[in-house]
């Protein structure tokens, strides 16, 4: 058998072979083998899998849901006392704001007729027998609105019960007598808020 011949140049690059590259047939620079056919690649090192996460972690790279839209805080409702008896509007005050109401307060029935126009109460608390107008008076002209003040629940106080006849039951809302009964009155006060709620939902 004849000798294998070496090849003396790179048949890529045409360089000169040193004698362990004449014996593979390419340079080391070119990898090119004496039958003219390139090299397969050296493979890529095969990267090791990184170890899972532990599931805590996990879990804490996870986006954290939002806590659900609480709804908004509604303002507190406000309520008108009209009297004559600066003592009685200050006591009634002190309890209505104590249970949170928003108080507004009038010392007759026109101051109180113009607050109910301006400030849009959502309750009326109200004598019957005082100067410049009368409880029995605001009520008949409330009636004759139409600008949503006609709707806003009144709840007659007089310490003469009899003055309850005066009036019809759709003039009114609610009659409560003097002297007040704390307990009664903020229960009347209570159903009267939430059955004006109830209308102005049906109303939507």
């Amino acid at each position: 058998m004849s000798p294998m011949k070496r090849v003396l140049a790179c048949l890529s690059c045409g360089s000169m072979l040193d004698r362990e590259e004449q014996e593979r047939g390419y340079c080391g620079r070119c990898h090119i083998p004496k039958s003219g056919a390139p090299p397969k690649p050296p493979a890529a090192p095969s990267r090791a899998a990184k170890p899972a996460a532990p599931k805590s972690e996990a879990l804490r790279k996870l986006p954290a849901s939002s806590p659900p839209a609480s709804p908004p805080p509604q303002a507190p409702k406000k309520i008108l006392i009209i009297d004559d008896e600066p003592i009685i509007v200050k006591l009634l005050s002190s309890r209505l704001q104590t249970h949170g109401y928003q108080v507004l307060t009038a010392f007759d029935g026109e101051e109180g007729y113009l607050m109910i126009k301006t400030k849009k109460p959502d309750l009326i608390l109200s004598d019957i027998l005082m100067p410049k107008m009368t409880g029995y008076d605001l009520v008949q002209r409330l009636k004759k609105e139409k600008d949503g003040t006609e709707k806003i629940p009144v709840l007659i106080m007089t310490a003469k019960p009899s003055m309850k006849d005066f009036f019809s039951d759709w003039e009114i809302h609610s009659f409560i007598a003097k002297p007040l009964v704390p307990e009664e009155l903020m229960k009347k006060i209570a159903d009267l808020l939430e059955a004006a709620e109830l209308m102005k939902r049906k109303q939507k």
